[in-house]
């Protein structure tokens, strides 16, 4: 159930929102950040895109070479299934670079692939890497807000409409901090309403 959101203007509307199932978002993509050999989601990822869809995404994107960090990899969907998403922009994350490097990487995927609305939970806000580096979601903020402004100067006409990112909060202080942290640094300058 979503509890609150806020929509900020980047040169598309970015809904920030707290609560809510990614699988449930209508959404041309989701995007997953993936391991470097296309196997495992982080951020429960991995159960809510094969309950939907089984393997069919999962597939198309393993393989025995790593890949690099912040390569993107689009698994389309090829068969019905019951999800509000099309497709899936795997984006990869080997725990040691930065996640605004991923954010660019993955919004000029889904630009390139002219999807209009996409869908992701936020990076490393803790649930999405477990316990023991749950701070990082400080830098992964400013990071996703530097990537945001980056994206918005370099691409004059992106066909996205609506990035919706996911925060879920549950009883946990780390990730409503985490929620509060990515509402104030997209807040900024920008544009925003909140309900």
């Amino acid at each position: 159930m979503i509890k609150r959101s806020f929509v900020f203007w980047y040169g598309f509307d970015v809904k920030l929102v707290e609560g809510g199932e990614i699988g449930d978002m209508e959404a041309d993509a989701l995007v997953a950040p993936i391991d470097q050999f296309g196997i495992q989601c982080y951020g429960c990822l991995d159960g809510v895109i094969k309950s939907f869809a089984q393997e069919q995404y999962h597939a198309q994107v393993r393989r025995p070479k790593a890949y690099c960090h912040a390569e993107t990899r689009i698994a389309v969907r090829k068969n019905p299934h019951k999800g509000k998403f099309r497709d899936v922009i795997f984006v990869i994350d080997n725990l040691n670079g930065g996640t605004h490097d991923m954010v660019v990487a993955m919004l000029a995927a889904a630009n390139a692939a002219r999807y209009a609305k996409i869908a992701m939970l936020a990076f490393r806000t803790g649930r999405a890497l477990g316990n023991g580096v749950q701070d990082d979601y400080v830098k992964s903020s400013r990071d996703t807000q530097r990537a945001l402004s980056r994206f918005e100067m370099i691409c004059s006409h992106p066909s996205i409409k609506e990035l919706t990112i996911i925060v879920r909060v549950d009883k946990d202080s780390v990730e409503r901090d985490a929620y509060n942290t990515i509402q104030a640094d997209l807040q900024g300058n920008h544009h925003w309403e909140g309900s």
